[in-house]
């Protein structure tokens, strides 16, 4: 490895040092275009958050100058699709759009390339000809790329809250022949009109980057869909985009997404880029999700919070992981021994690796005993009902709990037992 690369790695841990020499790379091959510039262009480049990035040339300082050996480019999306003929079309599309973002819809607009991606993707995958296609929300222009891949699909319908981009789109729409497209006025937090429910083959979606955003609009876009007859679809793409630094935040998506029983059929990492959005490293990630049989849409009271300007303080609150069991049939010897007991709760912590910073344990006059453990990551309670040899536990944490797929094979080993619940609350 390459000394330079290696000292950056020390001073930028959560950096891949694939991703540093990709970075090094970069400014070693790119013309320079102007400071401001030229970082905006990097940002968008990597999908690395604006803060990371900045740590990282910070660390770098003049350092690069000094690197003799060849550096090898980092493959920052996996897929990637292009096409200048295309892309020149629709650059001019976009540019003849005098709409600024709105902030308060959570709006950045994408490049050209994305725009004509996020088209492509969906050929590629056999969902544009002969299907009836969705789009919650448009402000990328998605409508505009799917006739320049493919102009055999059944029909297009673009919903959107925004008064401005529906006219703009129509009317650019009309310029360009569009055949089969059609306009609607929506805002997701209504109830989705009968006349739109159950007719769609895709839905596609990129939504306020916030947990009830994403909620929201996946059970609208299972709204929309069709009833699957089979395990070929129909299909959401849904884009969200997030710093690799707030992990939890991914977790709370891919968490709605299975209380949907959605399959996520691929997932591409920063798929899309935009103008705008460095915090996230101006990309977002897309999931190609599947509709089953066993998927279905809630009855749902929407929360007037979906967009990231309302939602931050809820959105920074931390992840959290929260389990509760009850134990049967434990027996007489283990439930109502202080040491025993202790003994096998410190074996489930061990093995689910819960740091334990604290403990109290009270006995009442009835021989119950309870225990609190403090965590490094939240609190363990417990307390026994000897007379029902019975045992409940709570557990939080704030930190992904190691080996929860084993909680079962834990509870029936360490406490003797074939009669226990185990409960996840959400």
């Amino acid at each position: 490895m390459i000394p330079l690369i290696q000292q950056l790695k020390n001073k930028n841990p959560d950096l891949k040092s694939a991703e540093i020499e990709g970075v090094l790379y970069i400014l070693k091959n790119r013309p320079s275009q102007g400071q401001e510039q030229e970082f905006a262009e990097l940002v968008k480049l990597t999908g690395l958050p604006q803060e990371t990035l900045k740590k990282l040339l910070d660390s770098l300082g003049n350092a690069l100058e000094s690197v003799k050996e060849e550096l090898t480019p980092f493959n920052w999306r996996l897929v990637n699709y292009e096409d200048s003929k295309a892309e020149a079309k629709l650059k001019g599309v976009l540019e003849d759009n005098s709409l600024n973002p709105k902030r308060e819809f959570d709006q950045f607009f994408c490049t050209p390339n994305t725009s004509y991606a996020k088209a492509k993707i969906l050929q590629e995958k056999g969902l544009i000809t002969g299907k009836s296609i969705a789009l919650l929300g448009d402000d990328d222009w998605v409508s505009a790329a799917i006739p320049l891949v493919d102009d055999k699909y059944q029909k297009i319908t673009v919903f959107d809250i925004d008064d401005r981009l529906l006219a703009a789109l129509e009317t650019k729409h009309k310029e360009l022949g569009t055949k089969s497209i059609q306009f609607v006025k929506y805002d997701a937090r209504d109830d989705l009109s009968a006349q739109f429910t159950g007719i769609f083959d895709v839905v596609i979606t990129d939504p306020p980057y916030t947990r009830h955003g994403v909620d929201l609009f996946l059970n609208r876009a299972i709204q929309m869909a069709k009833e699957p007859k089979d395990y070929s679809g129909p299909h959401i793409f849904l884009y969200f985009g997030t710093s690799f630094k707030t992990p939890e935040k991914v977790l709370k998506t891919q968490e709605i997404v299975g209380k949907y029983k959605l399959v996520i059929e691929d997932k591409v990492d920063k798929f899309a880029r935009y103008n705008g959005a460095q915090s996230l490293g101006s990309a977002s990630s897309l999931y190609i999700l599947k509709l089953t049989p066993f998927t279905a849409a809630t009855q749902m009271s929407a929360s007037d919070h979906i967009y990231t300007y309302q939602s931050q303080k809820e959105e920074k609150f931390p992840y959290v992981d929260h389990y509760v069991f009850k134990i049967f049939e434990v027996d007489n010897g283990l439930i109502k021994s202080k040491g025993k007991l202790s003994q096998a709760l410190g074996e489930f912590c061990t093995r689910h690796r819960l740091k334990v910073v604290d403990t109290k344990v009270t006995k009442f006059t009835r021989q119950g005993l309870s225990f609190t453990y403090v965590l490094s990551s939240s609190n363990l309670s417990v307390h026994t009902w000897p007379e029902h040899g019975a045992i409940h536990m709570d557990l939080v944490t704030c930190a992904p709990i190691y080996g929860k797929e084993g909680f079962a094979e834990s509870v029936r080993e360490i406490f003797r037992t074939q009669r226990f619940e185990i409960v996840r609350v959400e």
